[in-house]
């Protein structure tokens, strides 16, 4: 065979050894491309949800709506815990804890999560701290509800199952952390955006209807600490309780105080952290901490904060003797109106666009409910 022959038969074959040759840092760009967008899909996919830090729509948002709701707090009767329903005028919900870890405290979350025969969308989901009567049904809610953002304290459970930064902060010193560990496994893999709360944590949304407009915020007052450098220091924290998220939610001129379960000392702390802005934890609505212990509802913190009305939030015959009867005659004392779920059952508070307010159910099973000013209360 010839020189030329064989010059064009190889002729194709090398220009197309050539073109590859010459392309294969194209070739090489592409596959390095084609796997890396493959190793980061498969990194987004085993991390949704797991993204701290909340996307700047979901808080400080604008929403316009063809109706502006009632402002509407329900204290859910779910025994010897705590769990708390919030609707907001522009349609969002937020779950402020989950009672205990059983199926009567599941029942009773569906009940109120459920409105027309549809499930509610959680808009925000907030962990006051890890003990079992607050986060035990939260995994529940996870798995059966759409939870978009959550809050959660800056307590890691006592396991490495978790990647990352998802399970830092200071170890969890109560046990059992089972439920705690349960909780914070559903946030894990049901796709909400997450971030450990603190005064940064602080949002204000806004609902338009028309010409009327309505602004409600939720404000974290405790842990107050600028990124969490308190936390570092455990010998301030003894217990779970002594992470007790604090929240104020004020909407339609009408104020809640949410207070977990802090004790005197915390209570203390926070008119401190505050005595330069001290009606910053004033209320017309409180949320007895601790289901009404002794160790909590100080007669010094109930003269800051001023409430019209408590809620207590505890278990009929419960063990534990709560409320104290030391908490009911500092309220009394106080002229506050007093509510409690062993008795009353869920409590429903509602706020209407003109300021009127409504809570039922209607109570005078008490006999210093006379004297007390009802005011614009009914």
């Amino acid at each position: 065979m010839s020189d030329n022959k064989r010059k064009k038969l190889h002729s194709p074959i090398r220009n197309l050894l050539y073109k590859i040759g010459r392309n294969r840092f194209f070739y090489a760009g592409v596959a390095a491309v084609a796997t890396a967008s493959f190793v980061v899909g498969i990194y987004i996919n085993k991390n949704a949800g797991k993204r701290q830090y909340l996307p700047s729509s979901t808080k400080n948002s604008t929403t316009v709506v063809e109706t502006l709701r009632d402002f509407e707090v329900y204290f859910i009767d779910v025994g010897q815990g705590d769990a708390t329903l919030i609707k907001f005028p522009d349609g969002k919900n937020m779950l402020v804890d989950g009672g205990r870890n059983d199926k009567e405290t599941e029942e009773k979350l569906d009940e109120y999560l459920t409105e027309n025969g549809k499930k509610l969308t959680i808009d925000y989901c907030v962990a006051t701290h890890s003990d079992a009567d607050h986060v035990g049904s939260l995994d529940y809610v996870y798995k059966n509800y759409k939870v978009l953002n959550s809050f959660r304290p800056y307590i890691r459970a006592n396991t490495d199952k978790f990647s990352g930064g998802f399970n830092v902060g200071l170890k969890l010193k109560d046990d059992p952390a089972d439920a705690y560990t349960d909780y914070l496994t559903a946030v894990y893999n049901e796709n909400s955006y997450w971030e450990f709360f603190d005064d940064e944590s602080d949002f204000t949304n806004t609902a338009l209807c028309g010409d009327d407009e309505c602004e409600y915020s939720v404000e974290f007052l405790l842990p107050y600490a600028k990124k969490h450098e308190d936390y570092k220091d455990e010998r301030k924290f003894a217990d779970a309780n002594d992470f007790s998220a604090v929240i104020k939610i004020t909407c339609f001129g009408e104020s809640v105080l949410l207070t977990g379960d802090i004790d005197n000392e915390k209570e203390s702390e926070i008119v401190e952290a505050y005595k330069s802005d001290i009606l910053k934890l004033s209320c017309g609505t409180l949320k007895v901490a601790h289901h009404g212990s002794e160790t909590s509802t100080s007669a010094a913190f109930i003269d800051v904060v001023k409430p019209d009305m408590a809620i207590i939030s505890c278990g009929v015959d419960n063990k534990y003797g709560h409320p104290s009867s030391g908490v009911i005659e500092r309220l009394a004392g106080d002229n506050v109106i007093v509510y409690r779920t062993d008795l009353q059952g869920t409590v429903k508070l509602s706020v209407s666009s003109a300021g009127k307010i409504q809570v039922l159910p209607r109570i005078v099973s008490y006999s210093y409910i006379d004297i007390i000013k009802s005011n614009k209360r009914k």
